[in-house]
């Protein structure tokens, strides 16, 4: 049974922001075909505001199948065309196996779970009942 991934954001209002600054999307739970549109809703959520840099936090997944796989992939090649960086957080999850088995790490800019881009603790989003995560 899959569970819909929450997300945190940082760096600016529901994700949004403006262009010269970081984005972070943290996503918790599972991430698998079920969950993808809940995932991808609140990265292109945090995309609209142009950040320079758009984190994907996928090191507190607790579970994901080639659906997260795909969300950065996508979200790395709408990055390039806008000329903007993508990054992703895997740390030691289920997420890093999988693009480690892919070999993907080397192809994406990855960061380490202590680098935090930015000072501010994550602001709430909704989650699909529509309460704050």
């Amino acid at each position: 049974m899959s569970t819909l991934p929450t997300g945190d954001t940082t760096g600016g209002v529901d994700g949004g922001g403006t262009a010269g600054e970081t984005v972070e999307v943290v996503l918790h739970g599972e991430l698998d075909l079920a969950a993808y549109e809940h995932a991808e809703r609140r990265v292109e959520q945090a995309e609209r505001g142009s950040p320079e840099l758009l984190v994907i936090d996928l090191s507190r997944l607790t579970f994901m199948d080639s659906s997260g796989v795909r969300l950065v992939l996508l979200a790395h090649d709408r990055a390039r065309a806008a000329g903007r960086r993508l990054a992703v957080r895997l740390g030691v999850s289920p997420a890093q196996r999988v693009f480690d088995s892919l070999g993907l790490i080397d192809k994406l800019d990855v960061l380490p779970v202590t680098d935090a881009p930015t000072e501010q603790p994550p602001e709430a989003v909704d989650g699909p009942s529509g309460t704050p995560t």
